[in-house]
Protein backbone atom coordinates (compact mmCIF):
# COMPACT_ATOMS: atom_id res chain seq x y z
CA UNK A 1 0.00 0.00 0.00
CA UNK A 2 1.19 3.30 -0.87
CA UNK A 3 2.30 5.74 2.12
CA UNK A 4 1.30 9.63 2.09
CA UNK A 5 2.64 11.86 4.66
CA UNK A 6 0.15 13.36 6.70
CA UNK A 7 0.59 16.89 5.68
CA UNK A 8 -0.21 16.45 2.27
CA UNK A 9 -3.13 14.19 3.30
CA UNK A 10 -4.16 17.26 5.74
CA UNK A 11 -3.79 19.76 2.69
CA UNK A 12 -5.50 16.97 0.19
CA UNK A 13 -9.09 16.96 2.60
CA UNK A 14 -8.82 20.67 2.81
CA UNK A 15 -8.75 21.24 -1.08
CA UNK A 16 -11.35 18.35 -1.75
CA UNK A 17 -13.84 20.03 1.04
CA UNK A 18 -13.31 23.60 -0.52
CA UNK A 19 -14.00 21.94 -4.02
CA UNK A 20 -17.16 20.06 -2.38
CA UNK A 21 -18.16 23.57 -0.20
CA UNK A 22 -18.04 25.76 -3.87
CA UNK A 23 -19.60 22.80 -6.15
CA UNK A 24 -22.46 23.03 -4.07
CA UNK A 25 -22.82 26.12 -3.88
CA UNK A 26 -22.86 26.50 -8.07
CA UNK A 27 -25.59 24.37 -7.93
CA UNK A 28 -27.74 25.81 -5.73
CA UNK A 29 -27.51 29.03 -7.82
CA UNK A 30 -27.85 26.95 -10.87
CA UNK A 31 -30.78 25.56 -9.47
CA UNK A 32 -32.57 28.87 -8.09
CA UNK A 33 -31.56 30.46 -11.98
CA UNK A 34 -33.46 27.88 -13.73
CA UNK A 35 -36.39 28.11 -11.19
CA UNK A 36 -36.38 31.99 -12.53
CA UNK A 37 -36.55 30.77 -15.90
CA UNK A 38 -33.12 30.57 -17.53
CA UNK A 39 -32.50 27.72 -19.54
CA UNK A 40 -28.54 27.09 -18.17
CA UNK A 41 -26.74 23.56 -19.07
CA UNK A 42 -24.29 23.09 -16.53
CA UNK A 43 -23.68 19.74 -17.50
CA UNK A 44 -20.32 20.49 -18.95
CA UNK A 45 -19.17 22.76 -15.67
CA UNK A 46 -20.60 19.99 -13.38
CA UNK A 47 -18.39 17.13 -15.53
CA UNK A 48 -15.15 19.18 -14.84
CA UNK A 49 -16.09 19.80 -10.59
CA UNK A 50 -16.54 15.84 -10.29
CA UNK A 51 -13.78 14.85 -12.51
CA UNK A 52 -11.59 17.87 -10.22
CA UNK A 53 -13.29 16.25 -7.06
CA UNK A 54 -12.72 12.87 -7.96
CA UNK A 55 -8.86 12.99 -8.86
CA UNK A 56 -8.77 14.47 -5.10
CA UNK A 57 -10.17 11.31 -3.78
CA UNK A 58 -8.49 8.59 -5.59
CA UNK A 59 -5.31 10.24 -4.56
CA UNK A 60 -6.23 9.49 -0.75
CA UNK A 61 -7.57 6.15 -1.29
CA UNK A 62 -6.13 3.20 0.17
CA UNK A 63 -3.30 5.05 1.37
CA UNK A 64 -1.53 4.82 4.59
CA UNK A 65 -0.73 7.92 6.29
CA UNK A 66 3.24 8.07 7.37
CA UNK A 67 3.28 9.63 10.88
CA UNK A 68 4.50 13.02 10.44
CA UNK A 69 8.29 13.35 10.95
CA UNK A 70 10.19 16.73 9.69
CA UNK A 71 13.40 14.35 8.71
CA UNK A 72 11.86 11.05 7.42
CA UNK A 73 13.64 7.70 6.56
CA UNK A 74 10.92 6.78 3.54
CA UNK A 75 10.04 8.16 0.87
CA UNK A 76 6.43 8.93 0.42
CA UNK A 77 3.34 10.73 -1.14
CA UNK A 78 4.56 14.29 -0.09
CA UNK A 79 8.55 13.34 0.56
CA UNK A 80 11.01 16.28 -0.26
CA UNK A 81 13.67 14.07 -1.62
CA UNK A 82 17.25 14.94 -2.33
CA UNK A 83 19.35 12.61 -4.55
CA UNK A 84 22.55 12.20 -5.54
CA UNK A 85 22.84 11.63 -9.19
CA UNK A 86 26.16 11.22 -11.04
CA UNK A 87 27.57 13.95 -8.55
CA UNK A 88 24.77 16.26 -9.11
CA UNK A 89 22.26 17.00 -6.61
CA UNK A 90 18.41 17.11 -7.77
CA UNK A 91 15.68 18.10 -4.94
CA UNK A 92 11.82 17.44 -5.43
CA UNK A 93 8.61 16.29 -4.09
CA UNK A 94 7.24 13.36 -4.98
CA UNK A 95 3.16 14.10 -5.47
CA UNK A 96 3.50 17.71 -4.06
CA UNK A 97 -0.21 18.36 -5.50
CA UNK A 98 -0.85 21.78 -4.69
CA UNK A 99 2.28 22.84 -3.53
CA UNK A 100 2.80 26.40 -4.01
CA UNK A 101 6.57 27.54 -4.23
CA UNK A 102 7.64 27.86 -7.75
CA UNK A 103 11.09 26.92 -7.42
CA UNK A 104 10.40 23.37 -6.14
CA UNK A 105 9.83 20.31 -8.77
CA UNK A 106 7.19 18.08 -8.59
CA UNK A 107 7.75 14.42 -9.42
CA UNK A 108 4.30 12.09 -10.20
CA UNK A 109 4.78 8.91 -8.15
CA UNK A 110 3.49 7.62 -11.64
CA UNK A 111 6.53 8.63 -13.21
CA UNK A 112 9.69 5.97 -13.59
CA UNK A 113 11.51 7.89 -11.13
CA UNK A 114 8.78 8.12 -8.59
CA UNK A 115 7.39 5.09 -8.65
CA UNK A 116 11.27 3.77 -7.87
CA UNK A 117 11.64 6.01 -5.19
CA UNK A 118 8.75 5.31 -3.43
CA UNK A 119 8.98 3.22 -0.02
CA UNK A 120 12.91 3.32 -0.22
CA UNK A 121 15.31 4.79 2.37
CA UNK A 122 17.34 7.45 3.00
CA UNK A 123 21.13 6.45 2.29
CA UNK A 124 19.95 4.03 -0.66
CA UNK A 125 21.23 3.68 -4.31
CA UNK A 126 19.03 3.01 -6.80
CA UNK A 127 19.66 1.88 -10.39
CA UNK A 128 17.45 4.51 -12.79
CA UNK A 129 17.92 3.68 -16.50
CA UNK A 130 21.48 2.27 -16.20
CA UNK A 131 22.53 5.26 -13.82
CA UNK A 132 23.07 4.65 -9.85
CA UNK A 133 21.46 7.04 -7.89
CA UNK A 134 21.80 7.65 -4.31
CA UNK A 135 19.58 9.41 -2.00
CA UNK A 136 20.69 11.72 0.58
CA UNK A 137 17.60 13.55 2.55
CA UNK A 138 14.22 12.47 2.94
CA UNK A 139 12.13 15.52 4.28
CA UNK A 140 8.50 16.35 4.56
CA UNK A 141 7.59 19.19 2.30
CA UNK A 142 4.28 19.89 4.30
Amino acid sequence: MEKISAGLKKHLNKELSQLLSQYEKKRLTLAREAEAGFDISFALEEEVWERKIKFLKNLMKNKEVAPFQKKSTEVVLGSYVTINFQGLKKSFIVDGVGYKKDDIMIVSSKSPIGAILLGKKKGETILFQGKTIKIETITSAW
